[in-house]
C-alpha cells in the first residue's frame, strides 16, 4: 500500500479546496449575473432597464403584469433609444448638466420633492432611476434635433402654397381689449361699477370689495366666442371705453371694460409666414425622424428573449 508523505497530503487538500472554491465562485457569479431581456448589436439590455422604462412610461415595474404587446412596446422603446444614443456616442454629442436640471424642474412642476418622490415610488421608480431615464431621453431628443434639423429646408414657394390653401387658419375673429373683475355678490359688483365709472381706482376697489382680477390689471385681448354666449354678445356690443355688467356666470358676477375693439381680419402672408414655416418644418422633421429611426432599426441586430416576451419572466442570462 502506498503511503503519502505529509507534504503530499497537504498539497492534495489544498488542491481540492481550490477546486471547490472555484466552483462555488462560478456558481455564485452565475446566480448574480443580471438577467438580459434583449440585445442591441450584441449589447445587452437588462431586466432592471426594462423595469425602469416601464415605470417611466407609467406602466409599473412588474413585467409579468403587462400584456405581451406592452412588453414588446417597452422593449422597442428601449431599443430605439439605445440606437439613438449610439449615434450620440459616435458623434460625441453630450448633455449639458444645466439643461438636464432645467428639464427635471419642468417635469416636476410645482410638486414638493417629497411628494414627487412618493409619486415615483408608486410606479416603482426611484428618483435616481427617474433622473437617469430623463437624461437618456433628453440626450436622445437632442441627438435627433442635431441630426435632423439641418436637413429640413422650407422654401418661400412652399410657404406661399400653404397660405393659399389654408387661409381659414389665418382668419382672426373680432377681438376686444378688456379689463375684467369678478365679485362674489351682485351688490358688490354693482357698487364697483358705480364707483369705477366715477373715476375710482380699479385695484383698490376690487381689493376693498373682495373681488379678483382674473387677467390682472393689464388689459387683455379676448377673441369673440371665448366667453359664454350671453356675456360674449353684451361685451362685443359695447363701444370702446364703456363698461358691461354685472354679468352672471358660475364663477360670480363680472364687470368688464372694453378699451379697444378690433374687427375680424385675415392675416397677410407676411404676418403668417413665421407660423407657416414652423408648421411645415415640424411636419418635415417628423417625416424625416420616422424614416431615420426605421433605417436605424432595420440595420440593427436586435434579439428579444422569447420567454420574457411571452410571460414577462426570464432566467439568468448565459451571455
Amino acid at each position: 500500500m502506498h503511503r503519502f508523505h505529509a507534504g503530499q497530503r497537504v498539497k492534495s487538500l489544498v488542491f481540492v479546496l481550490l477546486i471547490g472554491l472555484s466552483l462555488g465562485m462560478a456558481a455564485c457569479n452565475e446566480a448574480v449575473r443580471p438577467a438580459v431581456v434583449a440585445k442591441v448589436n450584441s449589447r445587452p439590455l437588462l431586466l432592471d432597464q426594462f423595469k425602469q422604462q416601464a415605470a417611466f412610461m407609467g406602466l409599473g415595474n412588474e413585467p409579468s403584469r403587462l400584456t405581451r404587446q406592452l412588453r414588446e412596446a417597452v422593449l422597442e422603446a428601449l431599443v430605439i433609444r439605445e440606437l439613438i444614443l449610439d449615434e450620440a456616442r459616435s458623434k460625441k454629442f453630450t448633455l449639458n448638466e444645466v439643461d438636464l436640471e432645467k428639464e427635471l424642474t419642468r417635469l416636476k412642476g410645482s410638486l414638493d420633492q417629497a411628494v414627487f418622490q412618493d409619486s415615483l415610488a408608486s410606479q416603482g421608480l426611484s428618483y435616481d432611476a427617474w433622473r437617469e431615464v430623463v437624461a437618456d431621453e433628453l440626450l436622445a431628443k437632442r441627438t435627433m434635433d442635431l441630426v435632423l434639423t439641418p436637413k429640413v429646408q422650407v422654401g418661400a414657394d412652399e410657404i406661399g402654397r400653404y397660405y393659399e390653401t389654408h387661409k381659414p387658419e389665418f382668419t382672426q375673429n373680432r377681438q376686444v381689449l378688456i379689463r375684467h373683475a369678478v365679485f362674489p355678490s351682485l351688490d358688490k359688483a354693482k357698487l364697483f361699477l358705480q364707483k369705477i365709472e366715477k373715476g375710482g381706482n380699479m385695484a383698490v376697489l376690487v381689493n376693498d370689495l373682495g373681488g379678483n382680477l382674473p387677467e390682472g390689471l393689464k388689459p387683455t385681448w379676448l377673441e369673440e366666442g371665448r366667453m359664454p354666449e350671453a356675456m360674449d354678445k353684451k361685451v362685443f356690443a359695447l363701444k370702446a371705453g364703456r363698461w358691461a355688467g354685472p354679468l352672471t356666470s358660475a364663477y360670480g358676477f363680472h364687470v368688464i371694460e372694453v378699451k379697444e375693439k378690433q374687427p375680424a381680419r385675415v392675416l397677410s402672408l407676411a404676418q403668417a409666414a413665421a407660423v407657416i414655416q414652423r408648421k411645415i418644418s415640424a411636419a418635415k422633421k417628423q417625416d424625416l425622424a420616422a424614416k431615420w429611426l426605421a433605417d436605424l432599426r432595420a440595420k440593427a441586430q436586435v434579439w428579444f428573449d422569447p420567454g420574457f416576451i411571452a410571460k414577462g419572466s426570464t432566467g439568468v442570462s448565459k451571455g
